[in-house]
């Protein structure tokens, strides 16, 4: 922290939002770095954990109402699910009620959202294995959610991360971005990203940081807008010596 205050980094991040990107692409990208490697981490960890607030336990649900929304996120945006969600919701309140409305059914509440048909086929799919195989309750392992029409590794890591808390990495585009940008990843998939992740942090912060990841690259890491800044100010660290 006192290294923070040093190099004047506003953990708040209200005038300059990029700066505390420094820390992570400064040591990469320019290949040395005025940071120790074990302090440049430690730093890395404190920052992302003041940007985010601990999110509330209510997200942490186990029901299939989650698994269905994580399902519906993938080329939907978060705004849009949370759109179509309430309607789709009020129809079916679990698995068993989503079981008995067909996919036209299904897609009628959700046909606002990327590949709605394909996956209104799978959420009914998915809702009737849930009932016949698992007593309407969501399976708790990845192999069991990947066999699930519709459900991929991404959409497994999701539920099992935050619905069940076991250790998960979900890479999504933002955190495929950021970890390219911030030399974290020199992988051309997700897969790898999610590997090169894996190695470099600890098991016990991956369901948080993956998180944080995200929150942070929508708010100040676009895809257009994002990498720019980085190199600017890392460059201004360079030549001043200032972090302010």
């Amino acid at each position: 922290h006192s290294l923070i205050k040093s190099l004047k980094i506003n953990p708040n991040f209200s005038s300059f939002p990029p700066v505390d990107i420094f820390l992570c692409v400064f040591p990469v990208t320019f290949g040395f770095s005025l940071i120790p490697t074990e302090v440049f981490f430690d730093i890395f960890f404190d920052i992302l954990l003041m940007r985010i607030a601990s999110l509330s336990d209510s997200i942490l649900i186990k029901s299939s109402l989650f698994l269905i929304a994580v399902l519906l996120s993938a080329q939907c945006t978060d705004e849009r699910v949370n759109l179509v969600t309430p309607d789709l919701f009020s129809k079916a309140a679990n698995a068993y009620e989503m079981a008995e409305l067909t996919a036209d059914e299904i897609l009628a509440s959700i046909k606002s959202c990327g590949l709605a048909p394909k996956k209104s086929r799978a959420i009914a799919k998915l809702s009737r294995i849930l009932v016949d195989t698992y007593s309407g309750s969501v399976p708790e392992s990845f192999d069991d959610l990947e066999s699930l029409p519709g459900v991929g590794h991404k959409t497994a890591s999701v539920v099992m991360s935050q619905g069940f808390g076991y250790p998960a990495f979900p890479v999504d585009t933002h955190i495929h971005r950021l970890a390219q940008r911030w030399g974290l990843t020199s992988g051309r998939n997700v897969n790898q990203t999610e590997r090169d992740l894996k190695r470099l942090f600890p098991e016990i912060l991956w369901n948080k940081l993956h998180l944080q990841m995200i929150f942070y690259g929508r708010e100040h890491c676009l895809a257009r807008s994002c990498f720019g800044l980085i190199v600017r100010f890392a460059k201004h660290v360079i030549h001043t010596g200032k972090g302010g």
